[in-house]
């Protein structure tokens, strides 16, 4: 059954996989058409002749300084990464932002062979570096034991709490988030931000079937924090937020992890879109935001057996953030 159930994961990751790239091909195509159409209509050259009276396009200022590191480096992985930055071309257009107003954007045109190459790269990297268990690795080492021998069987954080206590689990829950940042943050330099979230999901793919712990994992949830701590940080605040409430009001982790997962999706695109800029330019849209969908997905069926017992009223209660935060009380007495 277990072997069935890695086969068909597999094979939704590689439709997924698929639908990116078609979906990438398909936007690069149209992305180059419209600039070229946009080019025509409404190119800077033309833009005060055609309309002298008319709003002109918005040019963002020059960042100095700090500003201009940050602002290179969202550039960067909003414009295809290093990738298309070496064997791409980037060309300026003006489109229309969804404010309504016109604005000068750098468009990339991404390398046809290499990105593709690259985001296979990125995602067997980060499958990799998520199959390294740090709830396995941690219990073993500090306790000379299997975590996953224990409690729900679950090698996250939240089972290492409930079997070997505080320190184990902090470690667990840094080192899961850690792997994490570092997968997001390596595809989104290497190949901009559709790399960084598909990185995110081999991540998170290794972590619950790592290959080096005969595929049985966490569910993710660490790793899901930490990749969106890079990709979307204020997404996670949000997202944080709901499973601080949940997680307090019901004592059910499983449920706060499980409605901010599914939250996900709402909280990248409503991201997305309060840029005006955001979007224009980007041809990672299609990837980022069946990659959000995918970790909502991932996350809810990771859960199902916590799901079924829930609705069965079964569920085990855990007041994880309020006895992490009596235990450090009681050390300070």
């Amino acid at each position: 059954m277990k072997r069935k159930s890695i086969a068909a994961l597999f094979l939704v990751l590689v439709l997924i996989l698929g639908l990116s790239l078609g979906s990438f091909a398909q936007t690069s195509q149209e992305t180059s058409g419209a600039v070229s159409d946009e080019s025509a209509a409404v190119s800077p050259e033309e833009e005060s002749a055609s309309q002298t009276s008319k709003e002109e396009p918005i040019r963002q200022p020059e960042p100095t300084g700090i500003g201009k590191i940050v602002n290179g480096y969202i550039s960067l992985c909003e414009k295809g990464g290093l990738v298309t930055k070496a064997f791409g071309t980037w060309t300026e257009s003006v489109a229309k932002g969804t404010d309504g107003k016109l604005y000068y954007v750098t468009t990339p045109t991404l390398p046809p062979v290499m990105y593709p190459v690259t985001l296979v790269i990125c995602f067997v990297a980060a499958y990799l570096m998520g199959s390294i268990n740090f709830g396995v690795i941690i219990s073993k080492k500090m306790c000379n034991d299997d975590v996953r021998n224990h409690g729900s069987g679950n090698a996250g954080m939240t089972n290492v709490m409930r079997v070997h206590g505080k320190k184990p689990a902090i470690l667990t829950l840094l080192g899961d988030a850690g792997k994490a940042m570092l997968s997001a943050l390596f595809g989104l330099l290497l190949a901009g931000n559709g790399a960084g979230y598909l990185a995110l999901a081999g991540c998170m793919i290794g972590h619950a079937f790592p290959i080096f712990f005969k595929f049985k994992g966490g569910k993710a949830v660490a790793c899901a924090a930490g990749g969106m701590l890079i990709l979307e940080p204020l997404a996670l605040l949000i997202l944080m937020a709901f499973f601080v409430i949940i997680v307090l009001g019901t004592k059910y982790v499983s449920l706060g992890s499980v409605i901010a997962g599914l939250l996900i999706p709402v909280m990248v695109d409503s991201i997305w879109q309060f840029s005006p800029v955001h979007n224009m330019g980007n041809p990672d849209v299609p990837m980022v935001m069946i990659c959000s969908v995918f970790y909502a997905c991932f996350l809810a069926w990771l859960h199902r057996a916590n799901i079924k017992r829930l609705y069965q009223g079964e569920e085990r209660k855990t007041d994880l953030i309020r006895d992490l935060f009596k235990k450090k009380k009681q050390e300070k007495n």
